[in-house]
């Protein structure tokens, strides 16, 4: 998961090095909330240009992270709180471990007051929170 902080960062930096040392893949998924307005095609606009955004901040990002490093990454964007596209995520493939940084887990409380302990429970896989 990133949100482009600096905690969500050293979590894609960690991640990026345990996936090079076990040859694994690196999924990031970046959510993000779409207000949406009465014109369909400004609300495309805004949804496509969120996207470009977050794919041109990742591709800097892992550019500066990736250097002569093995391992397949792939960056998906997602409308929605995290902690719901995380389970739906879930639900389609299978995942090893989740990491995201600690600003990421101080939102989860925006989505249906959902506690970050009742997000472990209800995942079931190793999830590692890097700090700032």
């Amino acid at each position: 998961m990133i949100d482009f902080s600096e905690s969500s960062q050293k979590a894609l930096r960690w991640a990026i090095k345990l996936a090079s040392d076990n040859h694994a893949r690196v999924t990031v998924l970046f959510c993000y909330r779409l207000i949406t307005s009465t014109d369909d095609r400004e609300t495309l606009h805004l949804k496509r240009d969120m996207e470009e955004e977050a794919s041109r901040k990742f591709d800097a990002l892992q550019k500066d992270l990736v250097q002569n490093q093995t391992f397949t990454c792939d960056f998906i964007t997602e409308i929605g709180f995290y902690p719901f596209r995380i389970e739906m995520f879930l639900k389609k493939r299978p995942v090893g471990l989740i990491v995201m940084g600690n600003t990421i887990v101080d939102s989860f409380t925006d989505y249906k007051r959902m506690t970050f302990d009742h997000f472990l429970k209800s995942v079931k896989i190793p999830v590692v929170v890097v700090p700032s």
